[in-house]
């Protein structure tokens, strides 16, 4: 009886590893033919960080900030639903 029931957990193992890795070659096929965003967007991070750096100095640039984070979350929600 134990030994049916650690094949069965070994084979339920081997099929989510099997299922993992098809997903994931799924999602490096979609993003290697998918363009990259290009403009104002392709380096979000880089100004992002530099802004936030900035923010100390002034509330003005504190606001910018903040909206910026926020275009950055629906940005980021827009490209999960793209993808569904």
């Amino acid at each position: 009886m134990l030994i049916n029931h650690s094949r069965e957990q070994k084979k339920l193992h081997l099929l989510y590893r099997s299922q993992l890795h098809r997903m994931q070659l799924e999602t490096a096929l979609r993003e290697s033919t998918q363009p990259q965003a290009g403009g104002v967007f392709a380096r979000w991070r880089s100004v992002s960080t530099l802004l936030a750096v900035l923010s100390h100095l002034s509330p003005t640039l504190s606001r910018a900030v903040k909206s910026l984070k926020l275009l950055g979350v629906i940005i980021s929600v827009a490209r999960l639903l793209r993808g569904k």
